[in-house]
């Protein structure tokens, strides 16, 4: 039986969701033991998943973030990919990978953009009139 099998929240807790795996990712940076402690810091039970009430008092600890009760769906929701409502280690790491990912194309399309307006406009020689 699926925990979380529909989405019921709205544009607003996917956002804040959005937000807050950003949060964790930005404190915790790209260091993958960081990851992992957090996980086992989070895992109050030490059962190797996180219920939601786990993962929503880590992540008050770790990044101070009051959410509310849809919040929390919509990250468990956004997280738990097989449905169990637990976020198991995978689970977990693979929401940080797939943001860090998010982050890193973002600002190399935001790199590439600004190159290109930065550039001056390329100018083409005008045609030359043959002498003939």
């Amino acid at each position: 039986c699926a925990a979380f099998p529909t989405r019921i929240s709205s544009a607003a807790a996917r956002r804040t969701a959005q937000v807050v795996i950003s949060d964790v990712l930005d404190a915790l940076g790209s260091d993958h033991r960081a990851w992992a402690a957090t996980f086992e810091r989070m895992d109050r039970d030490g059962n190797g998943d996180l219920t939601a009430r786990e993962f929503e008092e880590g992540l008050r600890r770790l990044t101070g973030a009051r959410l509310s009760q849809e919040d929390v769906d919509e990250l468990m929701y956004e997280i738990d990919r097989d449905g169990d409502g637990r976020i198991d280690y995978v689970e977990f790491i693979d929401a940080l990978r797939a943001t860090r990912n998010a982050h890193e194309l973002a600002r190399e399309v935001t790199d590439e953009l600004g190159r290109k307006v930065c550039q001056p406009p390329l100018v083409l020689p005008s045609p030359v009139a043959s002498v003939g």
